[in-house]
């Protein structure tokens, strides 16, 4: 019997390579004789890099880069395979859980370190960029990286601005003069989860914005700002890209990806295309997928909503085991279509502190649950 094991990572408690490492362990001592292909996934959020890297057997640069609030800080980005590929994974540079303590308001987050992390691999030869844009704590519409990439912003009396969401509404004009020419010869794809439009009731600043710790003020003046200034970018580079699906994502730095010649795809899709999932998945009776928490978002293109489809392509069933599972899941005909079963590591009324803390134990016990139903229905 083989068996592939495709998580997601259990945001807050295990990466995916600790939930295919502890899954392993377990098939290891219920059922050593299953073939078992492990294959650590991400949607375009934390983690992605290192899947990317592990899978393709790539490596790590070290850079210091500008953070949200503009302070100098160490970080890295990824080089894949035979190198010619780098990935810049949001989260580490300008991330919320990044963030210093106390935090500056969102007002003044940007993401200027994110440009020159781009403009670092520009100068290391890679001409094709992929972007990771989970986990972002800044609501610029990405005026930072495009300030690092050589756009110049000014106000009406000709100051240049500060590239942080502050400045979006007193901008006037854009100069692309400057314009790092590079880009046109490069590729840059950009990996994400979300669809949003850059503004409006959908945008980044009414719908993300809030859990970046943004006040219901600050998100109406946001969302005005962020029109104004893409009002100004689509004038000066020629484009129409405010209302594109995943405009809004990492807080517009879709939107400027966008504006770059970037496509946008599903993160999840791109880490399962470039880890060579699809391939993997050929002979297998079983695929195991999981994440922190499953709900009606899963079916909209998170991880194991893309490896249940490959999976079903591929003639294998697919057992979801996540930190919990939404109940209401259970009358969904599509869940039930992708998933021969689903486990929660949660059984019992806990609080969602003490059941994180718990989640290495916990998984362990219901891998080895799996592993002993599996070994029995091999045996018949």
């Amino acid at each position: 019997m083989k068996v592939v094991v495709a998580p997601d990572s259990f945001k807050g408690s295990l990466a995916a390579t600790e939930v295919c490492r502890l899954v392993a362990q377990a098939f290891a001592e219920v059922a050593p004789e299953v073939q078992l292909l492990s294959v650590p996934m991400a949607d375009g959020g934390e983690g992605t890099l290192d899947c990317l890297v592990t899978a393709t057997a790539g490596r790590l640069r070290s850079l210091t880069v500008a953070d949200a609030t503009g302070k100098p800080t160490k970080t890295v980005y990824g080089v894949l395979g035979r190198g010619e590929t780098a990935v810049i994974e949001v989260a580490r540079m300008i991330g919320l859980t990044s963030l210093p303590s106390p935090a500056s308001g969102i007002l003044n987050r940007g993401t200027l370190g994110v440009g020159q992390a781009v403009k670092a691999a520009l100068d290391a030869g890679h001409r094709h960029i992929v972007l990771s844009l989970g986990g972002s704590s800044t609501n610029d519409g990405g005026m930072g990286m495009l300030a690092a990439l050589g756009v110049g912003f000014y106000d009406a009396d000709g100051n240049l601005l500060p590239p942080v969401a502050n400045s979006l509404m007193r901008l006037q004009h854009i100069d692309t003069q400057l314009l790092d020419g590079r880009l046109k010869a490069s590729r840059l794809t950009v990996a994400g989860d979300v669809t949003n439009p850059l503004c409006g009731p959908a945008g980044s600043s009414v719908v993300f914005a809030p859990q970046k710790g943004a006040t219901a003020g600050e998100v109406e003046v946001m969302d005005e700002a962020l029109g104004n200034y893409a009002d100004s970018v689509e004038a000066a580079l020629g484009g129409d890209w405010r209302n594109c699906p995943g405009a809004g994502a990492a807080g517009g730095l879709g939107f400027a990806a966008l504006a770059l010649g970037g496509e946008i795809v599903s993160g999840a899709g791109l880490v399962a295309d470039l880890a060579h999932l699809p391939e993997k998945l050929q002979n297998a009776d079983f695929v195991i997928t999981g994440e922190g928490r499953t709900d009606a978002q899963t079916l909209r293109g998170k991880v194991p909503f893309v490896v249940a489809q490959l999976a079903r392509d591929h003639g294998a069933k697919t057992l979801l085991l996540s930190g919990s599972v939404d109940s209401a899941l259970a009358e969904d005909d599509l869940f039930a279509a992708l998933f021969a079963k689903s486990y929660s590591l949660v059984s019992s009324v806990t609080t969602v502190e003490e059941a994180m803390a718990a989640a290495p134990q916990l998984l362990l016990r219901v891998a080895a649950e799996i592993a002993q139903e599996l070994d029995a229905a091999a045996r018949f």
